[in-house]
């Protein structure tokens, strides 16, 4: 989506159960919403990627929807 301010992207996933995810946790550092799997995600993309979006003073942002976890990246073009 691009305003005269901003280009937004969008990049949505289905999850299984939107109950066992934080969303206002989701770019805690090792913050992982599903413990259950003995091997998989470290739990430091989203940390990291929040930290690159601040440094290049993008916005990134997580909602839910139903069972579709969305995260919203807001770039300004100034």
């Amino acid at each position: 989506q691009m305003t005269e301010k901003s280009l937004i992207l969008y990049f949505e996933n289905q999850v299984k159960d939107a109950n066992l995810i934080e969303v206002d946790r989701l770019f805690e550092r090792l913050y992982k919403g599903d413990d259950t799997r003995a091997v998989g995600p470290t739990g430091l993309g989203l940390s990291i990627a929040q930290k690159i979006a601040e440094a290049l003073e993008y916005q990134l942002e997580a909602s839910m929807k139903e069972s579709t976890l969305q995260l919203k990246l807001t770039i300004p073009l100034n």
